[in-house]
């Protein structure tokens, strides 16, 4: 009966062999509970004995025997079937889910080297937008600058005519625009969103985008500035004068200018020479101050 201890066990044996390869793998797909580790360190046992070789003794046999079936003996086999089941089900599930992205997913290419090449076409594109950035606060600085000059000979003046050349002056400056260059600026910046959205496969585009959009939102300033001139006439007057206090209050002259009628206005006041602009200013603030002194004595009458 000992010799036939070992052929019962063999089988028993070589499955444990077969299967502790796939502990690693089960492990690392779905970790174990205690009581399939507990199975996987039982086949583990099992796996570390040697087999007896047909020459040794019966004796040999039988004691690899009695290890095998002492290892397996109380061993819950069924939570290891259980582990690599529930392991094997969760790989399919990841395969699935990676099948379902695999289908949907997309893959950028990189940008094509193009004429410049990625890094130097933002680069004279960032370049481009920061000049025009730089062009529009020079403008701005150059109008101020300009409009100081001509309003400083006539910051002390109290007596006419060089009084209502002060206020004059004002008015001449605040027909004119602020000065400088949103539309450049806003042009660039626009044209190169546009163009990194629209044609994000070349970056070559996105150095056209700002140069067109530069040039587009010069061309939509100018058409701005031509329809709009006296828009802000009113506000750039009295903005002006807030700055320079002029001898001739300029909201007295405006008040005589009836608001709607700023391009008839400035129509026949720029055509005047400086002299006769002087004293069509005075004139103006004149008649507005009777009118309010006129209404003054009515209200009081009353």
């Amino acid at each position: 009966m000992s010799a036939q201890a070992w052929p019962a066990a063999k089988p028993t044996f070589e499955e444990a062999t077969r299967l502790a390869p796939c502990r690693a793998l089960a492990e690392a797909l779905l970790p174990p509970d205690a009581k399939a580790k507990e199975g996987w360190d039982a086949v583990a046992s099992v796996v570390t004995l040697k087999a007896p070789a047909d020459s040794e003794p019966v004796a040999a046999h039988l004691t690899t025997a009695r290890r095998v079936f002492a290892a397996m003996e109380k061993a819950p086999l069924d939570a290891v079937v259980t582990h690599v089941v529930d392991a094997t089900a969760s790989q399919s599930a990841r395969v699935d889910e990676a099948r379902a992205r695999a289908a949907s997913a997309k893959v950028q290419l990189p940008l094509r080297k193009g004429v410049l090449g990625r890094e130097p076409a933002i680069a004279a594109g960032v370049l481009v937008s920061l000049v025009a950035l730089l062009v529009s606060f020079f403008s701005l600085r150059a109008t101020s600058a300009r409009r100081a000059a001509a309003v400083t000979p006539y910051r002390k003046a109290v007596k006419p005519p060089e009084r209502g050349l002060q206020a004059a002056t004002i008015l001449r400056l605040a027909s004119e625009p602020n000065g400088g260059e949103p539309g450049i600026v806003l042009g660039a910046a626009l044209g190169g969103l546009a163009a990194s959205l629209v044609a994000r496969a070349d970056a070559d585009w996105y150095v056209a985008g700002v140069a067109a959009g530069l040039v587009l939102g010069l061309l939509v300033q100018t058409v701005v500035k031509g329809v709009g001139t006296t828009k802000h006439f009113r506000d750039r007057a009295l903005a002006i004068a807030e700055i320079e206090k002029p001898a001739v209050p300029i909201v007295l002259v405006l008040s005589s200018v009836q608001k709607g009628t700023e391009d008839d206005f400035l129509g026949f006041f720029l055509k005047l020479s400086p002299t006769e602009a002087a004293n069509a200013v005075e004139k103006l603030a004149t008649q507005a101050e009777e009118q309010i002194l006129i209404a003054a004595d009515a209200q009081a009458q009353r």
